[in-house]
């Protein structure tokens, strides 16, 4: 609230707790922090229309702000065990009670929540299962509306689905059948162990008959890439490797999914411990307003959602939108910084492991370097697109917004790396690819090999050839040992095989 009244002055404000007593904890904390701050007590007026108030979920009906605060209170307990009580939202008539909180706002609505939404298991609660896809919308924008209803009943639609299906709950997977995501299924959607809200990797079942044709090819390229722009993890397999080369075909898939559910870990560890992040309201553009500034259209945005301890997910300045702040209790710590940065050394390090514990001077300057181009490129303001067709300047929308989301992943994915991987003389892990270090390949049909740099940026060494990391071959080489051979889909749609043949710093 200080920090509302501080940067955004002029616009009112009223906080929404889901039960009485968490908002008499909330006015409680906001008295005393006033008593440091004299200077804004005109902020936090009474007046009824525009005034500044705490009320809970029952009492909040018919009230409007400019900017809404929703605390949701619940969480973990001392134990670290989730009851999944969120005190009025597990109500039948729950999600009316929800849908009058989120439409309070003129123009934004922050949500504080002391967890991740991915840890909200799945229920046969309508109420709770528009909470949490809420969250979910609060915290990654609108892609998480493409995901459909889970259909519980849902089952394989073929032989080889029910085999791959059965290996996978035989390891102890929660597996669920077609899941549909904007408009398109995928076979099989594993839940991450310890996140039972979030999916982990897609497996595509693949038969060889209906990918033989071109056009079946263009269509499936075209799909993998809809699904992996919405942040899906993919793994195929075909029928024909299945059946005749089963026991390999297993160890690839299990290698692709503890490494989807390694990278997701991560991710979420180190959202965890990262400090918030202003949105792109915040962050003034070159006219000198700031985004939430402009007109907009005030009940059909996107929250804006942090955690305690976690980043925000900043949403394109051009539409306002609100986040999960991160807060503990009624106090959100904020650090004005515009994209994630190397820690120093007297910041606290992230409990994440990697599959290397320390890395080589070099190799971890080319990590340092990559990051710091990208926190570079996420502080360019948005350019107004010349063009007249409206069509193509959604298509570059799309676009722009696409390249932004996979840098910030990346970028949390540096950040945690560098943070818990220290520099040193040598690389302790063997000769894994991992970030920063230089990877030998010898393609399909070549005889030379030739060396990369995975990166999404301009490598160290001009004379060094790059590698995407948002490419399929960029993804599945991560972790990959020296000597092993990875598949993987080209430009065609044809399917490759590539061999490491060293790595180096």
């Amino acid at each position: 609230m200080i920090h509302h009244f501080s940067t955004r002055k002029g616009r009112s404000l009223g906080v929404v707790a889901l039960s009485q007593s968490q908002a008499v904890a909330i006015q409680d904390a906001v008295d005393a922090a006033r008593r440091d701050r004299p200077d804004l007590d005109e902020c936090f007026s009474e007046d009824r229309l525009d005034g500044f108030f705490v009320k809970n979920l029952e009492t909040v009906q018919g009230d409007e702000r400019d900017v809404m605060i929703m605390s949701v209170g619940y969480g973990p307990d001392a134990d670290g065990r989730f009851s999944m009580n969120f005190g009025p939202m597990n109500k039948a008539d729950g999600w009316r009670r929800l849908n009058v909180t989120a439409t309070r706002a003129r123009y934004r609505v922050e949500v504080v929540a002391s967890f991740d939404p991915g840890e909200i298991r799945e229920t046969s609660s309508r109420s709770l299962r528009h909470f949490h896809r809420y969250l979910r919308y609060a915290q990654s924008g609108p892609s998480v509306l493409s995901l459909g209803t889970v259909d519980t009943d849902a089952q394989p639609e073929s032989p080889f689905e029910e085999s791959v299906l059965a290996t996978l709950r035989g390891w102890g997977y929660e597996v669920q059948p077609q899941v549909g995501v904007a408009g398109y299924r995928i076979d099989l959607g594993i839940r991450h162990p310890q996140l039972p809200g979030m999916y982990a990797l897609g497996v595509e079942c693949d038969g060889a008959m209906y990918h033989s044709s071109k056009a079946a090819r263009d269509r499936d390229r075209l799909r993998e890439g809809v699904l992996r722009g919405l942040g899906w993890e993919l793994h195929r397999i075909w029928s024909t490797d299945w059946y005749r080369d089963r026991t390999g075909a297993e160890k690839r898939l299990r290698d692709a999914v503890e490494r989807a559910v390694a990278l997701r870990t991560v991710a979420h560890r180190v959202r965890s411990s990262t400090p918030a992040v202003p949105s792109a309201q915040d962050v003034t553009e070159p006219n000198g307003t700031s985004a939430s500034s402009q007109p907009s259209r005030p009940r059909n945005e996107p929250p804006l959602t942090t955690r305690p301890g976690g980043p925000s997910r900043r949403q394109p300045a051009a539409r306002p939108s609100a986040d999960i702040r991160a807060g503990s209790g009624a106090s959100a710590r904020r650090n004005m910084v515009d994209a994630p940065r190397v820690p120093s050394d007297t910041e606290p390090r992230p409990t994440v492991t990697f599959p290397v514990t320390a890395l080589a001077s070099a190799s971890w300057q080319r990590v340092s370097n990559e990051l710091e181009q990208i926190q570079q490129d996420l502080r360019q303001p948005v350019v107004v697109d010349p063009s007249a067709d409206p069509r193509v300047r959604a298509d570059n929308r799309r676009t722009r917004e696409k390249r932004r989301e996979q840098l910030e992943a990346r970028a949390l994915h540096l950040r945690g790396f560098l943070a818990t991987v220290p520099s040193a003389a040598r690389t302790a892990g063997g000769p894994l690819v991992a970030p920063g270090r230089l990877v030998g390949l010898l393609f399909e049909g070549a005889d030379t090999v030739e060396e990369y740099e995975i990166t999404s940026q301009s490598p160290a060494s001009p004379d060094t050839q790059t590698l995407s990391p948002f490419t399929e071959l960029g993804a599945a080489l991560l972790w990959r040992e020296a000597g092993r051979s990875v598949e993987y889909t080209d430009g065609s749609g044809t399917r490759r095989t590539v061999r490491i043949r060293h790595v180096r710093d």
